[in-house]
């Protein structure tokens, strides 16, 4: 083998391995949460590992890439699902096109607030998710695996413009942004980001709750400096009552 012929092949491999190292999904914890900024406000989903490995494997990675940032919903069908997850940059967008993950098996189901990848057959999940706005149940049997839930402002889904139905999805792919922008009131995701497990100002309890400490603790000491002021001008009155029949007893006349 020549200089040059080696050469060729060895670029050939580094970039086939680069491809590879590039396009391997990050594990994903057990469970995570995850802040959606969008231009109709903001909600917040809880997101389980276990309920769909690859899928949330993939949603951890393209998460951490900042892929669904300035994404649109371009398929919203009311009381049924709104959808996303094709960037409006096209050279991002037609890199992750072809890069399908694995089936997993339905365990949780597509009823109003779950978050599910799109698919068009058999091993063909990639970028596209949905959140059900409705009980749409019947998608299970059809393989679409829900993984994560909205739990918190759920009524956010419910006021994504759906009044131009359904884009043209390849038109996005080739044209991106310049697509898009023939649309005005199309709905967007600002951000997407995973919220820090060790921000001790947003938790969940046991039963997948939201629990907003900086809310709580804010009306807590509302409510402790309420009670307080509320003490002392009873304990006021009180004083002040108890000074004036002092004084007023103690100057009046007594009488043999």
């Amino acid at each position: 083998m020549n200089k040059s012929t080696f050469l060729v092949v060895f670029f050939f491999l580094l970039s086939i391995s680069i491809s590879l190292i590039n396009t391997k999904d990050l594990t994903a914890p057990d469970n995570f949460k995850v802040k959606v900024d969008t231009t109709k406000g903001v909600f917040y989903v809880n997101v389980t590992r276990s309920l769909s490995p690859h899928g949330v494997d993939r949603f951890y990675t393209l998460i951490d890439s900042r892929y669904y940032d300035n994404n649109s919903f371009f398929r919203v069908i009311k009381n049924f699902v709104d959808q996303f997850g094709i960037s409006s940059n096209v050279t991002t967008s037609n890199y992750w096109r072809n890069k399908s993950i694995k089936d997993d098996p339905v365990i949780a189901s597509n009823t109003d607030g779950w978050l599910t990848f799109a698919t068009s057959g058999k091993n063909s999940r990639t970028t596209q998710l949905f959140f059900n706005t409705a009980d749409n149940s019947y998608l299970d049997d059809q393989g679409f695996t829900p993984f994560g839930f909205v739990f918190k402002n759920i009524e956010v889904i419910h006021e994504i413009y759906s009044g131009y139905d359904d884009l043209d999805q390849s038109a996005i792919y080739r044209e991106g942004s310049g697509y898009l922008s023939n649309y005005p009131k199309l709905d967007y995701i600002n951000t997407m980001r995973i919220i820090d497990p060790e921000d001790s100002s947003f938790t969940l309890d046991t039963n997948g709750n939201d629990d907003d400490n900086n809310d709580n603790t804010v009306l807590l000491v509302i409510s402790i400096i309420s009670i307080v002021i509320g003490i002392i001008i009873f304990l006021g009155i009180v004083v002040m009552l108890g000074l004036f029949f002092f004084i007023r007893y103690r100057n009046r006349p007594t009488y043999l």
